[in-house]
């Protein structure tokens, strides 16, 4: 939900279109226009401007909103009959949402930790340390890598080891 400010809170349809390029015969628009991407660029949730699904999309995909919130206001505000099935969806999707985020938080942690280990072999390099099993088994105390893993960053990014 991060489109650019001038894309925020619109609806876009592209679709499949005929163009001649030598000659022409007659098909039915039906033949070919068989595809359609719908973008949909929910905003921000400070932004009040959206309406309508976008305003739905909007709530749906908040993660500042409670899965009761979220079905109070799709009954309340917009008539959606909330069965136990849909209820059940809503949920779901909440969590879904939640491991997202924290999987996404996970990996930025391991790309720091990652990128912390890479610096200190560059270090090493630098002064003209080896890198050797004490070397990569105190950065891996450091980052809280496993050794092998520091062992392959150093691989993957010419470093030699000892």
């Amino acid at each position: 939900m991060n489109p650019p400010k001038d894309r925020e809170n619109t609806i876009a349809q592209y679709h499949v279109t005929r163009d001649f390029l030598e000659g022409e015969y007659e098909e039915p628009l039906a033949d070919y226009d068989l595809m359609t991407v719908v973008l949909i660029n929910v905003g921000q949730e400070q932004q009040q401007k959206a309406r309508g699904i976008l305003r739905l999309l909007r709530i749906l995909f908040s993660k500042a909103i409670s899965a009761q919130e979220k079905e109070d206001l799709m009954e309340n505000e917009y008539g959606i009959p909330m069965t136990k099935e849909l209820k059940d969806e809503v949920k779901e999707m909440c969590n879904l949402g939640e491991t997202l985020a924290e999987e996404s938080r996970d990996a930025g942690i391991i790309a720091g930790r990652e990128g912390t280990a890479l610096n200190m072999l560059r270090r090493l390099v630098k002064r003209q340390q080896p890198i050797d099993s004490q070397a990569v088994s105190d950065i891996a105390e450091d980052t809280e890598l496993t050794v092998s893993r520091v062992q392959e960053l150093a691989r993957d990014n010419g470093f030699a080891l000892q």
